[in-house]
């Protein structure tokens, strides 16, 4: 009796071997994925606490109570800044956000959020710029980046619980606003009076996992963020501030635009995407139409932000809003 011989095709072999590994990873991978996006969607969702909105109690670390203005306001600015940036405050409130005592109308009033420090020399500067201008909210914790989304809670909560306005605008320091175009956008027909979160939008931003915008997987598995606006200019109606509260998280995502993106989702809000919101731009260049201009280089510099503010009021000259809130108390605003 012979043996049998058995021809093996290698070849068929290893393609067979090759085809059941890339099922059982596609597998892997779809299970994976599921699982990431059930763990992200629990994170970005939660329950509302309309315990939240009780205005006798501060859900966040604000330990300012003090109101924006007796009359009600068309639009409260809020600018996000550094407990250190003193200079970059001054130039705000001697250019397009304007000091307090300055005001004949109640079109807007300029504010600035800041968080505590433990150098007691700027802790005095601080305490005299408070009670010189009176115009400075506080939170209850130290300066840090990746505390941004506390300070921005903070000035949500105190907008909403101490101040009567129509609109919200949110800003960096380091941005220079055109008040006279935010003005006309939001007298716009176009322009939604409530549900209204408008800016720079970002539309399935990819998620980074390197340099300093970086988030491990266990953080955020997924990889692209919810819609959000840039938080260097973001314009709220007054309904939506009041919607998002309810779902501040006990350890809000690290990162402030995007965390503030997780709470619209919560309240059912859709981002608008404002051309004129100009973010990441590489010059100082005075466009009469641009609403927000912020470049990572230049509008830290005073230099710049005096150069954007007085090249709008040499084309605006003729601008009943731009005499109104700028140029008839130019004098003034040397004192």
């Amino acid at each position: 009796m012979t043996k049998s011989r058995i021809k093996i095709n290698y070849k068929v072999v290893i393609l067979l071997t090759l085809c059941c590994i890339f099922f059982i990873f596609l597998g892997s991978e779809i299970y994976f994925n599921k699982f990431v996006i059930e763990l992200d969607y629990s994170r970005i969702y939660v329950k509302a606490n309309l315990s939240n909105l009780n205005q006798d109690i501060h859900v966040t670390k604000l330990l300012s109570k003090f109101s924006c203005s007796k009359k009600p306001i068309k639009l409260l600015v809020v600018v996000i800044s550094n407990v250190m940036y003193f200079q970059r405050r001054d130039t705000i409130r001697k250019t397009w956000g304007k000091r307090l005592d300055l005001h004949t109308t109640n079109d807007f009033r300029t504010f600035f959020a800041v968080a505590k420090t433990t150098d007691e020399t700027t802790q005095e500067k601080l305490e005299n710029e408070i009670a010189t201008y009176g115009d400075v909210i506080q939170g209850d914790f130290y300066e840090d980046y990746y505390k941004l989304p506390r300070k921005t809670e903070l000035v949500f909560e105190w907008a909403y619980k101490h101040c009567e306005f129509d609109y919200l605008l949110k800003a960096d320091d380091d941005v220079y606003v055109n008040l006279m175009i935010l003005f006309q956008f939001l007298d716009h027909p176009d322009t939604p009076k409530t549900k209204l979160y408008a800016g720079r939008q970002h539309v399935k931003t990819n998620v980074f996992r390197e340099g300093k915008l970086k988030v491990t997987f266990e953080e955020y598995g997924t990889k692209n963020y919810p819609d959000f606006c840039s938080g260097g200019s973001a314009i709220l109606s007054r309904d939506v501030v009041g919607s998002i509260i309810p779902y501040f998280q006990k350890n809000p995502f690290r990162l402030e635009d995007v965390y503030t993106g997780m709470l619209m989702m919560n309240a059912g809000v859709v981002s608008r995407h404002v051309p004129s919101v100009r973010m990441f731009e590489k010059n100082c260049d005075y466009q009469n139409t641009t609403l927000a201009h912020h470049s990572e280089i230049h509008t830290k510099k005073r230099s710049c932000l005096l150069k954007l503010f007085y090249s709008m009021l040499a084309q605006n000259v003729e601008s009943a809003f731009i005499r109104t809130h700028y140029i008839n108390v130019m004098d003034d605003r040397g004192k």
